[in-house]
């Protein structure tokens, strides 16, 4: 229905268009929101500390925020079947369907578009495997990690709705 709104009756190959705007766009938002609650879920439980070399084994002392943020970071990364994989999908499909069209410039655009978009997508998980392996896989490497202590649940509630 909002969609017809902001489409004006043009047809139904813009309300697509304009649905899958609306789709990559709330995908954004989610996941910037469950990646800033996650954030503050870890220093909440960590009494306040920032310092990521502080940090480590925290998935012994808080396994449903370590959880949900190992699911929050492949969905940001574009991995399937999580939130960002379709919003991803389209893209890469929009942009193979170009490489077979005929003209040189589509063609060009479209292969700077896939490897743009795949070596943000390997880059994004490579770097949220290091966050992930550095905060709560191994052993604790300070006071304030060895007394570290799962969030409330009210803290845990949005993130797992989102």
């Amino acid at each position: 229905m909002l969609t017809r709104i902001f489409c004006g009756g043009k047809g139904a190959k813009t309300e697509i268009y304009y649905r899958q705007l609306i789709n990559a766009t709330s995908t954004e938002v989610t996941r910037q929101i469950r990646g800033f609650l996650g954030a503050g879920a870890i220093q909440k439980g960590m009494h306040g500390s920032l310092n990521m070399d502080e940090r480590g084994g925290l998935l012994k002392r808080m396994p449903v925020t370590g959880r949900l943020f190992m699911i929050n970071s492949a969905g940001i990364s574009g991995l399937p079947p999580f939130c960002g994989f379709v919003s991803e999908f389209l893209i890469y499909f929009a942009a193979i369907k170009l490489l077979i069209s005929h003209t040189e410039i589509l063609f060009i655009a479209a292969l700077t578009v896939l490897i743009i978009l795949s070596l943000t997508g390997g880059f994004a998980a490579a770097a949220f495997t290091k966050t992930a392996g550095a905060v709560f896989l191994g052993e604790p490497r300070s006071e304030i990690a060895k007394n570290a202590q799962e969030v409330p649940f009210s803290m845990r509630f949005i993130p797992m709705l989102l």
